[in-house]
């Protein structure tokens, strides 16, 4: 049975990066986009690149979630929904290869192959979250990509674009608003397989990702907000590892983290104090909730 495409952005002052990717959309749609509001100026452009139609206003910053949530009610219950990145963006054909493959094989969970737009090495074909620490891996990231080989069997899928049939809507919607962004994909995937449903990519559908360019600085590969929410969320997101381990294993975590900081990015001492702030806040948040 074919159902109707709902292609939903959340938008935070990215109305460059959402136009050059809707226009690599190929497959019929309906487009929503949230608009997170960032400046009067930020909305302007955004109004400017859409059609009539398609633009969900907030009043602030909602976050990715809630912008999910918000998009999610106006699909109607048949729909199919498939999000993507505001920095990600279709290779040729691969919109209509992606929908197409996942109503063939009744897969409910989709993600496209996603492969770094300057490098294209692998971002992102298939993960796994540890049971143990609450950590997301990418399998062969970095990698030259194999050959296509169809739907693959994953337990982790990316939020940077994933395709949700209209039963898995109803199974891992709505998100968690206040986790605000980072690690909703994570716990989305958790909800998704205790729900009975199969997580898969194709890794006949490209997807490009411009990784960070929503949210870094130009002197950054990771942002501050990046790295306060990764410490936050890993630890009070729904997942299969337990909150009290996650915590325990926190000393072990963070060395690794701070570790890269360290080695990769800069300005440093900010990096690892939104790390660290976001990491005390989870811990203190994860303890309330035991």
């Amino acid at each position: 049975m074919t159902h109707e495409v709902g292609v939903v952005y959340v938008n935070y002052d990215s109305a460059e990066l959402i136009n050059k990717s809707i226009h690599s959309l190929d497959h019929p749609h309906r487009l929503i986009v949230v608009d997170n509001f960032h400046s009067d100026r930020a909305r302007e452009q955004i109004e400017a690149v859409l059609p009539a139609g398609a633009l969900l206003l907030a009043q602030k910053n909602l976050g990715f979630a809630a912008g999910i949530n918000a998009a999610n009610e106006e699909l109607g219950p048949d729909s199919t929904m498939l999000i993507v990145n505001p920095d990600a963006y279709f290779a040729t054909g691969s919109m209509s290869r992606l929908v197409a493959n996942a109503e063939h094989a009744e897969a409910h969970v989709v993600s496209p192959r996603i492969l770094d737009a300057h490098t294209h090495s692998v971002w992102f074909d298939g993960g796994r979250v540890s049971a143990h620490t609450g950590e997301v891996s990418h399998f062969s990231y970095g990698q030259s990509p194999t050959v296509a080989s169809g739907l693959q069997r994953t337990s982790f899928v990316s939020g940077c674009a994933l395709l949700l049939s209209p039963r898995a809507r109803k199974a891992v919607l709505p998100l968690r608003e206040d986790l605000f962004m980072y690690y909703e994909d994570a716990e989305l995937s958790h909800r998704a397989i205790t729900s009975g449903l199969s997580l898969w990519v194709d890794t006949n559908s490209i997807v490009f990702h411009d990784e960070g360019s929503t949210s870094k600085t130009k002197m950054q590969t990771r942002s501050p907000l990046f790295y306060y929410y990764q410490g936050r969320n890993r630890l009070l997101a729904e997942l299969e590892a337990s909150r009290l381990s996650r915590v325990t294993l926190t000393p072990w975590v963070a060395t690794r983290t701070v570790a890269r900081i360290l080695r990769r990015e800069r300005p440093k001492l900010q990096l690892l104090g939104s790390y660290l702030a976001g990491t005390l806040t989870g811990i203190r948040e994860a303890l309330r909730e035991q």
